[in-house]
């Protein structure tokens, strides 16, 4: 696979990036638009609360702090000096398609994609379920990232758990044939 014409953007609000061209992984899944649940928002709530303070609207205080404080004791360090809730936009091309991808990727730092997710999942369970590792995939093939890592936490529990996502272009690349247009 090849890409081009990639376009990395910063301080894009979640409703203007649903509006700009190209598939995403939720797209590909036909999830668009969302039902959002109230498990949904709390997750919302606590990326909002560690990586857009300016948008956490103070709703479920204590557990969202909680959540926040074990998954800064863990990556802290490197949400402060990575680069949060960016915007990828590229072309991807195989075997004659093309495909405008866009992607939402929570933080990149130091070459490495790492996604946030708050879950009551196992970790395994939840990347066979919902195909984290392709989103992460994605990501990883716009950004030309040496690696990614899923980070979870069960907002029970606060148990922190982390999966390293192999590199690979396979599942794009059916994409690309799938949903992508003749050269």
């Amino acid at each position: 696979m090849e890409i081009f014409d990639v376009r990395i953007l910063e301080g894009v609000p979640f409703d203007e990036y649903l509006k700009l061209p190209g598939l995403s992984f939720s797209g590909t899944k036909g999830t668009l638009p969302v039902n959002v649940t109230e498990r949904m928002q709390l997750g919302t709530r606590v990326h909002a609360y560690l990586l857009e303070p300016s948008k956490y609207d103070g709703q479920h205080y204590k557990l969202v702090r909680a959540i926040a404080q074990k998954v800064n004791s863990q990556i802290g360090a490197l949400i402060k000096i990575g680069k949060s809730e960016l915007t990828v936009l590229c072309t991807m091309v195989h075997r004659g398609y093309y495909l405008y991808y866009k992607g939402r990727v929570d933080l990149f730092a130091g070459g490495m994609i790492i996604d946030l997710k708050v879950s009551e999942l196992e970790i395994v369970a939840a990347i066979n379920h919902f195909g984290y590792n392709h989103q992460l995939n994605g990501y990883a093939i716009a950004l030309k990232a040496r690696a990614s890592v899923l980070f979870s936490i069960n907002p029970n529990t606060l148990k922190v758990q982390t999966a390293p996502i192999p590199n690979s272009s396979t599942h794009w690349e059916r994409v690309v044939l799938q949903y992508g247009k003749p050269i």
